[in-house]
Parts: structure tokens; C-alpha cells; sequence
């Protein structure tokens, strides 16, 4: 039922992006950025947003995504990654989300740090244990 691969994640980045272009660039009522192809452009946009700094969408079990961002002191410690919330919940918190509107399936997305061992996961589906 649910997919995984390379060509799944790729195809996740895709709606994700048209998405991100959609709401910053389109929207009457967000868009503010100037119009932009790719991430870099985002980040000449908004440099202290965590989502312009994705190395990668991958998938390696069914319906899990794993967004992969790469270090950098714009984004780490910024207002969007306080002690309330991190840049990666931040960013698995929206990305998830963002793939749900789309009708895109999935059943979790990861974000993590490239190089280290910190990870955020949104669940579609969170599990009742330890509750």
C-alpha cells in the first residue's frame, strides 16, 4: 500500500517544492518571495528558515520519509529552532502536513541533521504507547 524508494521520495520533494512555491511566491495572502526555482533561491528568500537548507528527501521502509537538512548556523539557534520547538520538528512538522493536503501517502517524514544523530518525526498515525 505504501510506497518507498528513491522515485517515492523523489516524487514527495516534488509536491513538497510545488507547495513551498505555491504558498511563498503565489499565495495572496503569504507570498513574499520573489519567484524561485529551487532551494537556493528560497534561502535568498527566508535564510533563517530550516526547510531552505534540505540536502534531501529519501525512503528506505514503506510510507517513511526522511528529510535531511544540512548544518548551518542561519538556521540552527534562528526563530524557527527555540527550546520550544526545534527546526527539525519545525520542518517534519510541515512537511507532513504539507504532503497530507496534497493527498500525497505516507505514514511518517524524519527530518534530521546531516552528520549527526538529531531527528524530529511527524507521524500520520502517532501510536498510543507511552501515552
Amino acid at each position: 500500500m505504501f510506497k518507498t524508494g528513491q522515485a517515492w521520495a523523489d516524487d514527495a520533494y516534488e509536491s513538497w517544492f510545488e507547495g513551498m512555491q505555491t504558498t511563498y511566491i503565489d499565495d495572496s495572502d503569504v507570498g513574499f518571495c520573489p519567484p524561485f526555482d529551487d532551494l537556493k533561491g528560497y534561502r535568498e528568500c527566508l535564510p533563517n528558515d530550516p526547510h531552505a537548507y534540505v540536502e534531501s528527501f529519501t525512503s528506505t521502509e514503506p510510507g517513511h520519509l526522511v528529510v535531511t537538512l544540512s548544518p548551518d548556523s542561519r538556521w540552527q539557534g534562528g526563530e524557527y529552532d527555540t527550546d520550544g520547538i526545534s527546526g527539525l520538528e519545525f520542518v517534519a512538522g510541515n512537511v507532513g502536513p504539507r504532503l497530507q493536503q496534497d493527498g500525497f501517502p505516507f505514514l511518517k517524514v524524519t527530518a534530521k541533521i546531516s552528520g549527526t544523530d538529531k531527528s524530529s518525526t511527524y507521524e500520520l498515525f502517532p501510536s498510543k504507547s507511552g501515552r
